[in-house]
């Protein structure tokens, strides 16, 4: 890729040509930003991402395109802000280039469900049946995985990006909660929403992440300065971060395998990815051991119980009155009233 303006913006061009001619296919990005908004652009500079073209999922707040949630409550609004973790990844140089289809409100597997209609995975497109991306950040995984950008970014409450990533074949991240702001992310499960990463490798991933992982005063749930600093002089004192063999990397590193995660739905091609991935951590010196987690069992009606009384809540400013369509009709006030209670 060239360096500097004529490389960041043909780095762009050359993402939006491939959308143009790949995505009636693949129905992965919704909407792509001006020529002309990504011609002014920053071009200068010599960040970790510099010219990275960039697609964000529709429930992530940009100052062009509509952030739709895919929804027709919102088809047609443009946040007047855009997402710390957008405005972190265009300071280190990153190009965003356009959104990215979903599930409605992120509530979903399939990225079958949203006023863009289903997203489809690129290593199935041939078939008289398509495939599903997976969800609901299908649209960024398969963007990612068909190269219509470098890497996009996706949120996660219980799944969503590393799901599609698993169907897509490719690397999907979930930040610990608090690691990368929430601002701008309209909420579905407040305590349980992160904004994610998708990436043809890890090397892209953790680059990305580290331009995003930064304090930010207007999410009260990110991690401050002083928290960090903390977390990094823990996580310094351990021994496995400690030189290793150059033949055993990870000699040091103890790595459990949950019993319970052996569940009878596993499919066989899983159970060999998850036993060679074993092996390749015991190869570079990895003790493998198995452990329990025996409130495993709890963990769904946990998540399912707490993600959907907050989307409840979330969701029920979707009225029409503070956010949302509203109909052409002009009741009168009395009966707008009583039709809220």
């Amino acid at each position: 890729m060239r360096s500097g303006a004529q490389g960041l913006a043909t780095a762009a061009a050359c993402s939006l040509d491939t959308i143009a001619q790949h995505n009636a296919q693949l129905n992965a990005v919704s909407s792509t930003r001006p020529r002309k908004d990504i011609g002014a652009a920053r071009r200068d500079g010599d960040g970790p991402l510099q010219g990275w073209p960039v697609v964000v999922k529709a429930n992530i707040a940009t100052t062009w395109g509509a952030t739709s949630c895919a929804s027709r409550a919102l088809e047609d609004y443009v946040s007047p802000f855009a997402a710390t973790a957008v405005e972190a990844l265009e300071r280190a140089g990153a190009v965003v280039v356009g959104k990215t289809n979903m599930d409605e409100f992120g509530m979903g597997s399939k990225n079958a469900f949203g006023i863009y209609g289903p997203a489809h995975n690129p290593h199935r497109l041939d078939d008289a049946s398509r495939h599903s991306p997976g969800g609901s950040s299908g649209g960024s995984a398969a963007a990612v995985a068909a190269g219509l950008c470098r890497i996009a970014l996706g949120s996660d409450t219980g799944g969503s990006v590393r799901l599609p990533a698993a169907w897509c074949g490719v690397v999907g991240f979930k930040p610990t909660y608090g690691r990368v702001s929430r601002y701008g992310l309209v909420s579905y499960g407040s305590s349980l929403d992160t904004v994610g990463i998708l990436a043809r490798s890890v090397d892209d991933a953790c680059a990305a992440y580290r331009a995003m992982a930064i304090p930010d005063p207007r999410d009260m749930t990110c991690m401050t300065q002083t928290l960090r600093r903390r977390i990094s002089a823990l996580a310094g004192s351990r021994p496995w971060l400690e030189e290793a063999d150059g033949d055993k990397p990870l000699a040091r590193v103890r790595i459990g395998i949950p019993r319970e995660f052996w569940v009878e739905e596993l499919s066989a091609p899983a159970l060999d990815a998850w036993r060679s991935g074993a092996d390749r951590l015991a190869a570079l010196g990895c003790e493998v051991v198995p452990v329990s987690l025996p409130h495993t069992r709890h963990a769904l009606p946990a998540y399912y119980t707490l993600a959907l009384a907050e989307a409840s809540s979330n969701l029920a400013r979707y009225d029409g009155v503070r956010f949302g369509s509203r109909s052409d009709e002009r009741p009168p006030a009395g009966r707008l009233h009583n039709a809220s209670l």
